[in-house]
């Protein structure tokens, strides 16, 4: 058979065969060349991580954020001054005005802070039914018990609304503060549940601002004790939960 007899049959001619170009083949991309051997991409080098935090940084910065707070309205109630009946005074009441307005929400708030931020199977601290009796303790009884035990009911003395109104500003901004620190900690640390944990770290905030106000107000109104430290408290919660989740959340 000759050269041209099998040109024919297989449809190549001598000119086409003279363009076709074999060096060329190497202009062709690999489309694994970027692949290890294995066929999976190569582990991301530390350029391209970013700056990912461990768990032990998490930690830190969390415990961190939580003692900075704690200084701050230590701080804060030491500036103001620390009332003077604490303590002293005409013993079973005093006793029981510092309880209420200082000691409940203060372990109130620890409590829940410490119990949301802890680590749990359904993303809630380490049960739910022991995270949402504490906030429902610290909701209600609070308020309820400052009206009962710090005194009287209602002071009927002139500047009463004015000293309210007073302290539930400064429940709002000395819980402000611990709330913006435990924004930053607690970046995208709630990958379940996100508003609801905010909402309880929010009013953890609001508990201790409580409590560090408790510690410098003096006064024996109930009405004064449930409306200017404990109804801003739980405001701080809702309000302040709605807006940290949008931080927390993954």
């Amino acid at each position: 058979m000759s050269a041209r007899t099998s040109d024919a049959e297989t449809g190549v001619n001598g000119d086409e065969m003279a363009e076709f170009d074999l060096s060329r083949l190497g202009e062709i991309p690999d489309p694994v060349s970027s692949f290890s051997g294995s066929g999976t991409p190569p582990p991301p080098t530390p350029s391209t991580m970013g700056d990912a935090l461990t768990r032990g940084d998490m930690r830190r910065r969390r415990w961190l954020a939580i003692a900075g707070s704690a200084g701050w309205l230590v701080a804060v109630s030491v500036a103001l001054g620390i009332r003077g009946d604490m303590g002293h005074g005409d013993s079973s009441h005093a006793a029981l005005r510092t309880i209420v307005q200082v000691l409940l929400p203060a372990a109130a708030g620890a409590t829940v802070l410490v119990v949301a931020m802890s680590a749990g199977a359904r993303g809630l601290g380490s049960r739910t039914r022991i995270l949402t009796s504490a906030f429902a303790i610290a909701a209600t009884i609070f308020p309820l018990a400052a009206l009962i035990g710090s005194g009287v009911f209602f002071d009927d003395r002139p500047g009463v609304i004015r000293a309210i109104l007073t302290c539930f500003a400064l429940v709002l901004v000395l819980g402000g503060v611990p709330l913006v620190a435990l924004g930053v900690a607690l970046r995208h640390a709630f990958a379940a549940n996100a508003p609801w944990r905010s909402v309880l770290v929010a009013g953890g905030a609001g508990l201790a601002a409580a409590a560090a106000l408790g510690s410098h107000c003096s006064t024996q109104c109930g009405t004064h004790v449930a409306v200017g430290h404990a109804l801003p408290a739980v405001f701080l919660a809702f309000a302040g939960g709605a807006i940290l989740h949008r931080v927390t959340r993954v």
